[in-house]
């Protein structure tokens, strides 16, 4: 009894084990399952090119910090040593000393070493403090142009995921056909059986079948492309496996007389914020021949000698010298380059402009054109669903009436083609009214909305 009762004590410590194994076997191949909320803000977080995006951010961020660091003093320590093999002369005239005609005087000596330190100051420069604002105004065009990128990538995350969705209910739709299909082969293997029906009408159906597995790998392929260019878009990785889940409903986010304000949208602003760039930079073109006020200084050791004795010590082996003092610059004359600069500029804005009232024209456009668009792909669900039911019920029709011999293979087999048809085409409806919307949330700048 104690053998048996141990021998059983084993057997279920070792079930136990065995159970975990499995459930930690089928942990490691688990599916992730997919909705589009969790799709999309992976892809906010994840995607490429928003990443490079935020890095782009960063540069013009850290050259902004670069400019106001030029605004501190700038101090450098130097140290030059010279070797005049030839030492520089310069002629003076002999009354000087009481001598007649012009006498060669060497200026320095052979070795000239002196180390110390330079700095300068920026004072006043109207120009330079302008770029300031420009890379501020810079750092802001990034922000908008980084909300329209990603803007995109919602858009195509939510498209694409809508089209997953769509491709998976169409496969389904063949699965369900080929199992019609299937039971109409036994029916009519049955009825040649009996000798009611024909070999070739077996063989008819048989062919159908084959046809509509065909298809339906294609659609699989199809499904394939696009799970893979949704994992790119959301950053997974492409040997992970994920599952999508349809729990995004389509409702009607904007009526036809809710108009929204497009001049809001953010390609108007991105053109704003470029035209007040490039005012900023006539503005800098402009100030760039006014004065430039700077201060500057230098305190250094200076080494004169004709032999290399620097190193020996002694008072006379270097001596101090210093200075300070402001600089005033104005640029006076350039070749007119300056004002061909300014009218270049005058022209970006004139061009900024009409850009602005092209992009604003076309946007009005396209909204006008989606609000059509959604209203019509609404219309024509609608249609498709008073299709489907029809269609379901001449099938059932029909496939009574064949079981009776009232009505011929051929009809049946038409039938079956249209409620399929008439199936996928529903889908189809489906997936433009999704569509639709979601243009509509995009022009309306409602896109982000969710996900902020």
């Amino acid at each position: 009894m104690l053998i048996i009762s141990t021998m059983k004590r084993h057997s279920k410590i070792f079930g136990l084990l065995l159970l975990f194994g499995i459930s930690s076997l089928q942990a490691q191949v688990r599916t992730d399952t997919f909705n589009l909320g969790n799709a999309v803000k992976l892809a906010i977080a994840n995607n490429h090119q928003l990443q490079i995006s935020q890095l782009e951010r960063q540069k013009i961020l850290l050259q902004k910090k670069e400019l106001v660091s030029n605004l501190m003093p700038q101090v450098d320590a130097y140290s030059n040593f010279s070797h005049f093999y030839a030492i520089p002369k310069m002629v003076i005239p002999g009354e000087i000393f009481g001598l007649t005609g012009k006498i060669p005087v060497e200026l320095g000596t052979k070795f000239d070493w002196n180390s110390g330190f330079r700095f300068s100051q920026i004072i006043y420069n109207r120009s330079y403090f302008t770029s300031l604002n420009l890379i501020s105004e810079l750092l802001s065009l990034q922000d908008l142009s980084h909300q329209q990128q990603t803007e995109e990538i919602v858009y195509q995350t939510t498209l694409v995921f809508h089209l997953c969705i769509n491709i998976k209910q169409q496969i389904s739709v063949f699965d369900s056909t080929i199992i019609n299909m299937e039971r109409l082969k036994e029916i009519v293997q049955a009825q040649y059986e009996n000798e009611i029906a024909r070999k070739a009408d077996v063989e008819r159906v048989a062919i159908d079948i084959s046809k509509l597995e065909i298809e339906k790998l294609r659609m699989g392929e199809s499904y394939t492309q696009q799970l893979n260019l949704l994992k790119i878009l959301t950053g997974t990785d492409s040997d992970s496996q994920i599952y999508l889940v349809a729990d995004y409903p389509t409702k009607t986010i904007i009526k036809g007389s809710d108009r929204p304000d497009i001049s809001n949208r953010t390609e108007i602003q991105i053109l704003d914020k470029r035209r007040l760039v490039t005012g900023l930079e006539l503005q800098m073109e402009k100030q760039s021949g006014w004065p430039v006020f700077s201060a500057f200084g230098q305190h250094y050791y200076q080494g004169l000698r004709d032999q290399f004795d620097f190193l020996d010590g002694g008072k006379d082996r270097f001596f101090r010298s210093g200075l300070i003092g402001i600089q005033l610059q104005v640029p006076i004359f350039n070749g007119f380059a300056k004002k061909n600069r300014i009218h270049i500029k005058e022209a970006e804005l004139k061009q900024a402009d009409l850009k602005r009232e092209q992009v604003l024209m076309t946007l009005k456009a396209e909204y006008s054109e989606a609000i059509q668009n959604y209203q019509n792909s609404l219309t024509t669900l609608n249609m498709e669903q008073r299709n489907l039911e029809a269609a379901k019920t001449i099938y059932q029709t029909n496939l009574a009436g064949y079981k009776q011999e009232l009505i011929n293979l051929t009809d049946l087999i038409l039938s079956e083609y249209q409620l399929t048809k008439t199936r996928m085409e529903l889908y189809s409806a489906q997936f433009a009214v999704q569509k639709a919307e979601l243009t509509l949330r995009k022009i309306s700048g409602t896109l982000l909305i969710p996900y902020q």
